[in-house]
């Protein structure tokens, strides 16, 4: 397991001490625009869980006691669901066995097995969605990255005007409106490859355009990309990989399928995994266009391509040719106390 450690000036590199995010507050980084919160019942169903999830375009939604509308017993996430399905005992069969599978057998599996299920008994099923943690407004965002580092993708902030969600892609938004801070350009000024971020085609985790759409999420969900965190008031947590990129032959980027390709799912889309991963997304209707940079990008660049296309990394690429990623949780590590991103993880798990 890794230990968090506040982040030390190395030799030859720029990095803001204090860091940016021990200066500012959430109250600085909400707006208008900070998410409401939308929720859903313990008793409702994980098919009414998917269509929240992609009606309101959100990665989870807080689960309300069903005797205290004013208290949240958990969070489901799209990866709760998402780990559920794949993993499920009916997907456990060989993909040939399976697409020989009778077809009202497999929907009324499914519907009875999985979309069914009250989102109750996937509260705790995972670690993130074990707690919601709630902040004051004047909390710095410094403090709101150790959370971030144990694993935490969105909290709650007690604003004024009520509650509201507080996501690292929030975080992002704020810190690309304020690139010419003097705690902030010297860091984004810098590019892809003088921050370290270029790793090499080997050292990425890929889907094939042949793999399924089934073998895909399994790949996204498995153990063995898990991170472990320890932060210093000793609360751990795990990490799962968000998203891959799908590469073709030639080792080109040619899509991504992460996990937001199922919040909206129905049954009909369920069915449809089996099919090669290119073509699941084209049938279930997601975002083909890819966000790439070079290795000659500067950060300051790439915080932009990102937060205008609403997406949460851009693929670095070398002439073609898949060679790192950058996303928001290593850019927002850049400018905390805690370095929590994916590429000091795997620097440090290669020593």
């Amino acid at each position: 397991e890794l230990t968090q450690t506040r982040r030390q000036q190395p030799e030859g590199h720029i990095y803001p001490m204090p860091t940016y995010f021990e200066t500012v507050t959430l109250e600085d980084a909400l707006d208008k625009n900070t998410h409401r919160i939308w929720t859903i019942s313990e008793k409702d169903s994980v098919a009414k869980a998917l269509r929240y999830l992609g009606k309101y375009r959100v990665l989870s939604i807080p689960v309300e006691d069903k005797e205290n509308k004013h208290h949240y017993k958990g969070v489901v996430n799209v990866a709760d669901i998402i780990h559920k399905i794949v993993f499920h005992p009916i997907f456990s069969r060989s993909e040939k066995d399976l697409a020989e599978m009778n077809h009202e057998k497999f929907k009324l599996a499914i519907e009875d097995e999985i979309l069914s299920m009250p989102v109750s008994e996937l509260i705790g099923s995972r670690p993130e969605s074990r707690h919601l943690f709630v902040f004051n407004p004047t909390t710095k965002l410094a403090e709101l990255a150790e959370y971030f580092a144990n694993g935490t993708h969105r909290v709650l902030v007690e604003a004024p005007n009520g509650r509201r969600i507080f996501s690292q892609a929030d975080c992002m938004r704020f810190l690309s409106k304020n690139l010419s801070h003097d705690l902030v350009e010297p860091t984004v000024k810098l590019t892809l490859e003088e921050l370290g971020m270029v790793v090499g085609h080997r050292n990425m985790v890929c889907l094939q355009e042949s793999d399924s759409a089934l073998t895909g999420f399994r790949k996204l969900l498995s153990r063995q990309w898990t991170r472990s965190q320890i932060t210093r008031s000793g609360k751990g947590g795990t990490w799962d990989l968000s998203a891959l990129p799908i590469v073709d032959t030639k080792e080109q980027v040619i899509g991504t399928l992460s996990q937001s390709d199922l919040r909206g799912a129905t049954i009909d889309d369920l069915e449809t995994l089996l099919l090669p991963v290119m073509q699941y997304r084209r049938r279930t209707g997601a975002q083909m266009a890819q966000t790439l940079v070079s290795p000659t990008t500067t950060l300051a660049e790439a915080i932009t391509k990102i937060v205008k296309a609403k997406v949460h990394r851009a693929w670095i690429v070398d002439e073609g040719r898949l060679v790192g990623v950058v996303s928001m949780t290593d850019v927002l590590s850049r400018f905390s106390p805690y370095d929590f991103s994916f590429l000091s993880y795997f620097l440090k798990s290669r020593l």
